[in-house]
């Protein structure tokens, strides 16, 4: 549903709302090239609204800005999006600079806050855009049904920082850490262990059998890389297991990157800029 409406006190603006049951019927209007990509994210990411505001003076401004707000899923929802920015269209060279100044991702039970940011609508990934992602409080059992992990329980909640750049080599990640908000537990079993887990070495099965019931004090993931097979991520954390009695373990361990495509999943966003700025041009003409 599309609604508009001019709005006169206490000031003069333009409103306009599209309202969605269903995320994906947008993306199918807006940006029909892009609903593969989005479909794992907002089939469970229901209702879609989106809100723009605009003076009443741009009607006839050559350079005309308006403010959005979207909202995606609710607090019911695996997922969900708030985004508050502004959307800048100069009519001389038909541009559009989107600014986001405030986006929050709702997940596994926690959020990750974006860094205000803004792109062009013919940004190609030059000159580099640096972000920074603040996770706070992302449940980690949640995370792990995310992920589909099979075969983990976890008990805990994680809270930390992660750089991001984007440019022509896609999505890179700094050196981000997330801690543990105090202590935890896990149980890691699966039916077949990736192959940094196997073997049947003695000191490989003392390590499955601790992964087994691990209660930590201290948990940290340290991650870096692109969102592929090149993303390094290491484990770290101390704790014990009732197997072994109080000693306290330490674990190491380097994963895979499947918490890459968690991340990957969990930040893709759509780019309307090329959709806005057609229709823009055809509605010139």
């Amino acid at each position: 549903n599309l609604t508009g409406r001019w709005v006169t006190s206490p000031d003069s603006h333009l409103e306009f709302i599209l309202t969605s049951a269903n995320s994906l019927d947008v993306i199918e209007i807006l940006a029909p090239d892009k609903q593969d990509d989005f479909k794992s994210w907002l089939k469970d990411a229901d209702p879609l609204s989106l809100t723009l505001t605009a003076p009443i003076t741009a009607l006839q401004d050559d350079r005309k800005t308006a403010s959005y707000h979207l909202d995606v899923g609710t607090t019911k929802s695996a997922r969900q999006l708030q985004a508050d920015g502004t959307i800048i269209y100069d009519s001389a060279n038909a541009g559009i600079l989107i600014n986001l100044q405030k986006t929050v991702i709702g997940i596994a039970g926690g959020k990750i806050d974006i860094s205000p940011f803004s792109f062009s609508s013919d940004y190609a990934g030059t000159p580099p855009l640096s972000l920074r992602l603040a996770v706070t409080s992302v449940d980690m059992d949640k995370l792990a049904k995310i992920a589909d992990v099979k075969g983990l329980k976890a008990k805990g909640r994680l809270s930390g920082t992660i750089p991001v750049t984007y440019s022509t080599n896609g999505i890179i990640f700094g050196s981000g850490n997330l801690k543990s908000e105090g202590a935890g537990s896990f149980a890691y079993a699966p039916d077949e262990f990736p192959p940094s887990l196997q073997g049947d070495d003695s000191r490989m099965e003392t390590v499955r059998k601790t992964l087994s019931d691990f209660r930590f004090s201290k948990f940290n993931v340290d991650m870096s890389g692109s969102m592929d097979d090149k993303m390094k991520t290491s484990i770290s954390a101390a704790g014990t297991n009732p197997a072994f009695g109080d000693r306290e373990i330490h674990l190491n361990l380097n994963l895979d990157g499947d918490l890459g495509a968690v991340l990957k999943q969990t930040l893709q966003t759509v780019d309307f800029s090329d959709k806005l700025k057609s229709q823009i041009q055809k509605n010139k003409k």
